[in-house]
């Protein structure tokens, strides 16, 4: 087949989303005939399996460039012809099959949960972009406007019944994957040790890891508030992702609550299976995740993990035996007591590291993808007749 998938950035370091779509890619491409359209392309390792169509980037403001891309990637990818045309964002293209990676009216909600950490004209300014952009973030999940829609989770699912009637028919819950054999192969001795000692950590230091950009989001702020609580002070936190002003402003929030000098800031990194190698625990405080890519990682990569009741945590974290759930991971009380858990028994950690590693191979790429095909196959079929 000659597919086309679209998205605004297609892999990268860090990301669900884009590396998702390069996952996807990478199996697609030895049987079929990839075309990849994006704004930004982020895989060398593929780049020459698939096709890659750029679309100019009009601005760097979200709501401009997301009206731009809905409009544009029309335009481009019309110009040829495809069996099928695979959307991991909207776009103007009614025909097409669509992946919903995070219900579009989640976003307002999840703004509004932390409404206190920004100014109130911040939070107005931040919701209204939303609510204006709602009609575009929901086009290609509208019964008349898709073939097909793939929800990454039953919470997705239930959102896109529930707020924007996508009809039961059309809907297919295909979860992501992980290489859970990648992972675990990259969690070697030498690669704890050698990260260890790049930022100055104690070799027997007992290291959390937060993995993700979004800071906010994501419940940074929350998990910096709730280390800083914890009783041993040779514990440390590792943070993997963001940009300059993110880390900036996370840096200060540290010194701010006494844990500067125990938080480590690794900025955005490629080789992120490393740094999972160098952790004992996976802490993942995010307000809302449609999925959760990176605890499906940690888990591969032999970390037992601390998260809140959302996207993939839900149905694969199990508290006592693969890693901790939080009730309210805004409460930071809750979340320090969950961690000490680990911290005060590195032994008990090391145990459910080992059970979440059985429990991420569940979740596989060649099993999301063989069902995206499966999918395919179908619409083309349905197409034909």
């Amino acid at each position: 087949m000659r597919i086309a998938l679209v998205a605004h950035r297609f892999g990268g370091p860090t990301g669900g989303i884009e590396r998702a779509v390069e996952e996807l890619a990478r199996r697609l491409c030895s049987d079929h005939e990839v075309h990849v359209f994006t704004q930004q392309f982020d895989a060398p390792e593929i780049a020459d399996s698939v096709v890659h169509h750029p679309i100019p980037q009009l601005t760097r403001r979200w709501s401009l460039n997301l009206l731009w891309f809905f409009l544009l990637s029309r335009y481009y990818v019309s110009r040829e012809q495809f069996d099928v045309i695979h959307l991991h964002c909207p776009a103007w293209i009614p025909e097409a099959i669509s992946t919903c990676h995070g219900h579009p009216r989640a976003g307002i909600e999840a703004y509004r949960k932390i409404a206190g950490q920004y100014s109130r004209k911040e939070f107005r300014r931040r919701a209204r972009r939303f609510r204006l952009c709602q009609p575009i973030l929901e086009y290609n999940y509208k019964p008349r406007n898709c073939q097909a829609v793939i929800a990454v989770s039953p919470e997705v699912h239930r959102g896109l019944v529930s707020l924007c009637g996508t009809p039961e028919a059309k809907l297919h819950v295909i979860p992501n994957g992980v290489d859970a054999s990648a992972f675990a192969a990259a969690s070697g001795a030498q690669d704890r040790e050698a990260i260890r000692r790049e930022y100055g950590i104690e070799q027997e230091a007992f290291v959390f890891l937060f993995v993700g950009n979004f800071f906010h989001r994501k419940g940074l702020n929350m998990l910096i508030q709730a280390f800083a609580k914890l009783d041993d002070a040779s514990c440390r936190l590792m943070v993997v992702g963001g940009d300059e002003k993110s880390v900036t402003w996370a840096s200060e929030l540290s010194a701010e609550y006494g844990a500067g000098d125990r938080v480590v800031f690794c900025g955005m990194q490629r080789d992120v299976p490393r740094y999972y190698a160098a952790s004992d625990a996976f802490v993942f405080p995010s307000i809302y995740e449609p999925f959760g890519l990176v605890v499906l990682e940690a888990m591969a990569s032999g970390l037992p993990v601390v998260s809140g009741r959302t996207g993939v945590s839900e149905e694969v974290v199990e508290t006592g035996v693969n890693g901790l759930l939080v009730d309210n991971v805004a409460d930071c009380g809750e979340l320090a007591r969950a961690m000490a858990v680990l911290s005060q028994a590195p032994a008990d950690a090391k145990e459910m590291g080992r059970q979440a590693r059985e429990s991420a191979k569940r979740f596989s790429w060649d099993a999301s993808v063989a069902s995206t095909v499966e999918l395919y196959e179908q619409v083309v079929g349905l197409r034909g007749k």
